[in-house]
């Protein structure tokens, strides 16, 4: 999938605040939901298999399937990164210290750890992050498991922990897979559209060639290689004759029409290791590396005969064009970028004095 200016917005850092709350959190909040609802399930069926305690139990599920609920709503209503990890905090806090202080009354009471566990692995997935603290993320679950299976290990409740904690990480490990596919997501997007964006800047919108930038830079790897097997080195400078009247007669439409086709017919000739930018409105330079100066004339005679066999049509009328052509063969490195070109225009400005519609050519 390719992606434009238009998912700019989207994009977030995934160690930010609003990346999480636009991408992970809407995702994790149905979750939230469920652990209420569980919460709630176990604490009725605890009530039937252990009717001493399980009044107690069922309101402790309620609470704690209460601050689950609180946790959604409050989610959704945080502006920074303080709030939520305010938020985050203040609950967590909460509910480990409920959960010990209804131990301490009764042992049986264990089964409320598993909210607590998940709630604070959720906490330390989040929060981190956020913090750009990496390293308090096993320090929270060290903590965090450290108080569960201290309670677990006083506790008579062993199999129905495991169920209990097998259906919460069960949860808490969708979880952390959409995390992961969701910040992959935001990295691929944010990739491909810098791509996206670094093409646009080097190209011209409208006849998709090297800018005027990206030309130069273009040009310069390939003399800072100094390779021997890319002489003689030939530069081309083409310029389409008489297209300020061209515009004038038939408007800026037909000038972009004739634009297209000019590089459309001269890439016709080019080979893959050619270098071909737009220099200026109506003005295209070609490097051509490993072609001597003979070969070059034929290749410029080629395009310059196909440019005025093809007309453009604008309205239904035929624009005809020409143009005219510097070419400069160099039989050792030039260094400087701006020589190559002033050399070419030289040639240009020659054909141009000729009458146009011809090739000057020299080798150096």
């Amino acid at each position: 999938m390719k992606y434009g200016l238009a998912e700019l917005d989207q994009l977030e850092h995934p160690d930010s605040f609003e990346f999480h709350k636009r991408q992970i959190l809407p995702v994790f909040q149905p979750l939230l939901l469920f652990g209420a609802a569980i919460n709630i399930i176990f604490g009725i069926s605890f009530l039937y298999t252990h009717p001493e305690t399980g009044q107690l139990a069922l309101v402790l599920m309620a609470l704690a399937a209460f601050l689950i609920l609180c946790i959604s709503y409050y989610i959704t209503r945080c502006s920074s990164d303080k709030h939520f990890t305010l938020i985050v905090c203040g609950f967590g806090v909460v509910s480990i210290l409920l959960t010990i202080f209804f131990f301490i009354i009764t042992p049986k009471m264990i089964v409320f750890t598993p909210f607590t566990l998940f709630y604070f692995l959720f906490a330390a997935l989040i929060i981190a992050p956020l913090l750009n603290l990496k390293q308090l993320v096993p320090i929270l679950v060290i903590l965090t498991l450290s108080v569960c299976f201290l309670l677990i290990a006083y506790s008579d409740e062993g199999l129905n922990l495991i169920i209990t904690y097998v259906i919460y990480l069960s949860g808490l490990l969708i979880f952390v897979y959409v995390s992961i596919y969701k910040v992959h997501q935001n990295g691929q997007m944010s990739f491909e559209l810098s791509s996206n964006l670094h093409k646009r800047s080097m190209t011209d919108e409208l006849t998709t060639v090297f800018n005027r930038r990206a030309w130069y830079m273009a040009t310069r790897d390939v003399l800072g290689k100094n390779d021997p097997r890319a002489l003689p080195l030939t530069v081309m400078l083409l310029d389409i004759d008489f297209f300020k009247d061209i515009n004038g007669s038939y408007g800026q439409i037909a000038g972009d029409r004739v634009l297209v086709r000019f590089v459309e017919l001269i890439s016709a000739h080019l080979r893959e290791k050619d270098l071909i930018g737009r220099l200026s409105s109506d003005q295209f330079i070609l490097l051509m590396p490993s072609l001597s100066l003979a070969v070059a004339e034929t290749k410029a005679e080629q395009i310059r005969s196909q440019i005025q066999l093809n007309s453009v049509t604008h309205m239904g009328k035929p624009v005809n064009i020409t143009c005219s052509i510097g070419l400069v063969s160099f039989r050792s490195y030039v260094n400087d970028i701006s020589s190559l070109i002033q050399a070419a225009d030289y040639e240009l400005i020659e054909a141009k004095r000729k009458g146009r519609n011809c090739i000057c050519a020299v080798e150096y």
